[in-house]
Formats: structure tokens, sequence, C-alpha cells
């Protein structure tokens, strides 16, 4: 399979009064259909490597290519563009408008992709449908369970088809019924055709993951 994700010696380091190396040489990859659990401690640097991989930011030095794509070398506008139209993100707090219904929490991306208002209706509802929540798309964030909150956030994140999942901490302010549910989702997603990166400090994640990678003062290793 072609890599999906392409890091060649990337690094990160922040300047200040003390200089923060946050990533130091990290060379990895992901085939494309993978799925793979990123697992640190705070403070280890995963922070830094989930928004290197999302492309909320860029590296100091080394390589990235996200799908073919030579990350360090786009501008912002192309950044924004490539993060839209390839990357579903999921976070631990879910980041719902509270003033929308589930379903147009859903339709957000696509509205910015500039779909039609017909399809991005139609997308969306399949997308609950996807997750379980076709009885709920007229209901608001404060009508629903933190599990159920989630899987909005699951189905807004698949909306568009990304090829890529990224997934920070999501089970991370759920209990243990229901972040058991979101991992088989995105295990059933993962065997659907979505490549799923997990970011989590959780090691029971990780056991539910086929592939586990440990980051350590701003250093990768397998396993």
């Amino acid at each position: 399979m072609k890599p999906m994700i392409e890091m060649q010696q990337v690094s990160k380091h922040y300047e200040g009064a003390q200089a923060v190396h946050a990533l130091r040489d990290v060379s990895f990859s992901v085939a494309a259909g993978e799925m793979v659990a990123i697992l640190g401690p705070s403070g280890s640097g995963k922070s830094t490597l989930m928004n290197l991989l999302g492309c909320l930011d860029t590296p100091s030095a080394g390589r990235y290519r996200l799908d073919g794509q030579a990350v360090e070398r786009l501008g912002e506008k192309e950044l924004s563009r490539v993060r839209n139209r390839t990357i579903g993100f999921v976070f631990q707090s879910f980041h719902l408008l509270p003033h929308l219904t589930a379903r147009e929490n859903v339709e957000l991306p696509l509205l910015y992709r500039g779909v039609g208002e017909t399809a991005r209706r139609r997308l969306a509802q399949e997308s609950l449908r996807r997750v379980g929540l076709q009885d709920r798309m007229d209901h608001r964030p404060a009508q629903l369970s933190g599990g159920q909150q989630q899987r909005v956030a699951i189905a807004r994140a698949m909306a568009g088809e990304p090829p890529l999942l990224l997934a920070d901490e999501p089970t991370g302010n759920l209990d243990t019924a229901a972040g058991r549910d979101i991992m088989r989702l995105l295990t059933e997603l993962n065997q659907s055709g979505h490549t799923v990166v997990i970011i989590t400090h959780d090691p029971r994640i990780g056991a539910a993951c086929p592939r586990r990678v440990t980051i350590e003062d701003g250093r990768l290793r397998e396993g």
C-alpha cells in the first residue's frame, strides 16, 4: 500500500528565552488503510506531532508527505485546503457548536468546502446514519450524551469522505462503555477503508489498535 503519511527526519523546535525541541528527527510512515495508535504521556511531544500530522503546523526541519503532497512546501491557503479535503479531525472535547443541531454541525466542513445545500444535507444525514444517530439529527449537543456528541464529531469528520481520520484522545471525556463504543466505530471506519491515527495517553486504546507507536522526549519508537 502507498504511504498516507511519510515523515523523514522531522524536527520541531520553538525559539524563545530557552529553545524547546518538541520533536527530534522523527521518521515515521503510515500506509493507506492502516490503523495506528501513537502513545505518550503529557509533555512527550504527541500534541506537537498531532499538529504536524494534521497540517496545523509545519516542521522546523525534515520532510513530511501527506497522501503524496510535500506539506513543508505549502502555504497557509494550501494547508487549509489539505486539512479540509484530506483529513477528518476528531477531538477529545468534541468541538461542536452548541446552537446548531447534530446535522448542522456535520454540514459545516462541507459548507466551507463549497458543497451545495442539498448535497450537504444528504451527506450529513448519511454520515449520521453510519454512526447510529439517525434519530438524533435534529438534537443540539446539550440534548446528547457525551458518547453521542463524540459520534456526531466522528460523523462530521468523515462526512466528506477524507482518506485520513486523525483522532486526538477521542475517548478522553467518555466513560468506559462509551469509550469502547467509539473505538468500535473507529475500527469499523478503518475496516471500510479509512486510514485512522489515534493519539492517546491511554494504553487500553493502544491495545485496541493493530499497530502502536510510542513517543517520548520528542522521539518515536515502534511498539
